[in-house]
């Protein structure tokens, strides 16, 4: 039992350094674990980790979740709204990662198969206009919107090149993760389904405004 409490505090501890768990809210989970019933671990750290947190109250499950990642994601307006569905966010906060861009580094290209879902919380990034480097971008997205989740609804390629425009960092999903949460929370897949629609949508107008706009008349040589 003790062996077992000490691989399940290793699990903790592992996680909670990747998330950036507030110190002391690690120490009071970790408290609390060693009055908490536990069964077997796996090797794999994630997976230990939900196994882990079955054995505590749906409460303090949503607390950690809330309190990963510095909280970044509670100020992201996707999860913000859902503040008070405490069982949404105790399970897709775990399954967050935190990734860096530096200004002008392309995210994804056009053409590349969607693996993943992007929450921005910190900087701006640009869909470019052709992909390629030297576009300017043709549409911004600024702090707390999320992208990269058209093209895992459709499902299709990447329709766009994604670039941060500036230093920028965001949370990442996988797409196997996220159908995951969808086989939970229906309701998460129709909202992501919804938006990736009108996105689909607004683009397909703009492009058929780009067809239509007058070309300048080109001058006779003389």
């Amino acid at each position: 039992r003790q062996q077992a409490l000490k691989e399940k505090q290793l699990v903790l501890k592992t996680f909670a350094s990747e998330t950036r768990l507030p110190r002391d809210t690690y120490q009071e989970l970790n408290r609390n674990l060693e009055h908490l019933t536990h069964k077997g671990m796996t090797s794999d750290i994630r997976r230990a980790y939900n196994a882990l947190m079955q054995e505590f109250p749906i409460r303090d499950r949503y607390r950690m979740a809330c309190a990963m990642h510095q909280g970044r994601h509670m100020e992201i307006p996707f999860f913000a709204d859902r503040k008070d569905d405490e069982l949404s966010i105790a399970m897709v906060a775990p399954r967050l990662r935190l990734v860096q861009f530096l200004p002008m580094e392309i995210i994804y290209h056009r053409g590349d198969h969607p693996v993943n879902c992007y929450f921005l919380c910190k900087g701006t990034v640009g869909y470019l206009s052709g992909g390629e480097w030297g576009h300017f971008p043709y549409q911004l997205l600024p702090h707390g919107s999320y992208f990269g989740e058209s093209e895992i609804m459709v499902p299709a390629k990447r329709q766009y090149t994604v670039r941060a425009e500036t230093k920028s960092e965001c949370l990442v999903i996988s797409k196997k993760d996220l159908f995951t949460v969808f086989l939970e929370f229906p309701e998460i897949a129709a909202e992501l389904r919804e938006t990736a629609l009108a996105r689909e949508e607004k683009a397909r107008k703009r492009s058929m405004l780009t067809r239509r706009a007058p070309r300048s008349p080109s001058r006779k040589r003389t």
